[in-house]
């Protein structure tokens, strides 16, 4: 997940996931205790946000990945580990 972290969201959402352009990550209730939601938001974007969405970009087990890095860097350590199976739904929407 840091990789794919450092190569496509580093950009807008800070190295050190303090934000920027995108918004911080550290500290996020979203991505720390809503997996629903930052899936949602990894998968299919946000619209009128430069968020756009990776679904078709990536492989479920990449998105898993990073929405597992993101959760647990940067100081976050949620704990939480997400499954390619739990963004099926999304993806295949």
């Amino acid at each position: 997940g840091e990789l794919v972290y450092q190569s496509y969201c580093s950009a807008c959402h800070g190295v050190n996931g303090e934000g920027g352009l995108g918004s911080a990550l550290r500290g996020s209730t979203i991505v720390m205790n809503n997996q629903r939601r930052h899936a949602e938001i990894v998968v299919k974007g946000v619209p009128g946000t430069a968020m756009q969405g990776f679904r078709g970009m990536f492989e479920a087990s990449d998105l898993a990945s990073v929405m597992t890095y993101s959760a647990n860097a940067f100081g976050n350590e949620s704990g939480v580990l997400v499954q390619p199976a739990d963004l099926k739904s999304l993806i295949e929407d």
